[in-house]
């Protein structure tokens, strides 16, 4: 199940935000602790979009099941690359915007912490989900 490798990827997504900037109460930047970061961001990035694809899938086959599962994957696959094009429209429009208005350790800071937001967001509704199917939660995971 693909909710494990999401929340956890959020998470270290939201830890490498802290870090790249770095947080103004981390200390001052040094050049070893944003390349960690940048590294710790990239692996957060493939653990939260990877599994997308099969968490899309769990979500629409039970909604459309007179669909083939041919014609669910088409359509994820052409739902998902959408959605991250305009992320990637969208996201450095954002971030410079924010950059401007703060500055760049408190937008990183900000942003690891919309990121930690989803991260718990998503744990709880995995967590309701499994006691409204009466699962454990370890199911969902």
């Amino acid at each position: 199940p693909p909710r494990p490798f999401i929340i956890t990827g959020l998470v270290l997504c939201s830890i490498a935000c802290f870090f790249i900037g770095p947080a103004p109460y981390i200390g001052t930047p040094h050049l070893w602790l944003t390349l960690v970061a940048d590294g710790t961001l990239g692996v957060g990035v493939a653990l939260t979009i990877a599994p997308i694809y099969s968490a899309m899938m769990e979500v629409v086959r039970p909604q459309c099941p007179d669909l083939s599962t041919e014609s669910i994957t088409m359509f994820i696959s052409g739902l998902v690359p959408s959605a991250l094009s305009f992320g990637e429209l969208i996201g450095p429009l954002v971030g410079g915007g924010v950059t401007g208005i703060l500055n760049f350790q408190d937008s990183t800071s900000l942003f690891g912490e919309v990121t930690l937001a989803m991260a718990v967001l998503m744990l709880v509704v995995t967590l309701v989900d499994s006691r409204r199917t009466s699962r454990s939660p370890l199911q969902n995971f």
